[in-house]
Parts: C-alpha cells; structure tokens; sequence
C-alpha cells in the first residue's frame, strides 16, 4: 500500500532561525513565508516534502497528540 505525506508540522519558539537551519544543514528551499506583525511562519521544500514551521499560539492544543511542547506538531 502506498501512501504520501501532505507535510509535517514544526512549532519552535523561533521558526526564522528554525528554518535557516533546515535551508543550510539539509538542503531544504524556502517555498513561503508568511509575516503578520511579529508572527512568521515558513513552508519549506525538503527535497519533495513540504515542512511548515511556526512559533506557538497562545492556548492552541491538539488534543492528545500535542501538549504544547515545542518539535513535532503532526
């Protein structure tokens, strides 16, 4: 069975700095970014998967399989 991943998800408390890194370490391109005042958020190419990076919202939970912890969101 074959299946394809739509993209993966990455809250950091800095996702500017969160996505150079992917851009210098991994090869990744930087495809958007999205600024709304001191928000910003970026949607990376990583050789054919798409990664978006964002900082937290503040009270946002994904029920059980995030609790507000920096890293994977989903």
């Amino acid at each position: 069975m074959a299946f394809k991943i739509n993209h993966v998800h990455i809250k950091t408390s800095d996702p500017r700095k969160t996505a150079q890194w992917f851009v210098e370490n991994l090869g990744a391109k930087i495809a958007t970014e999205n600024s709304n005042g001191e928000r910003v958020s970026f949607r990376l190419d990583l050789h054919g998967l798409s990664l978006n990076v964002t900082d937290f919202v503040e009270g946002q939970k994904l029920a059980a399989l995030w609790d507000g912890a920096p890293g994977l969101g989903h």
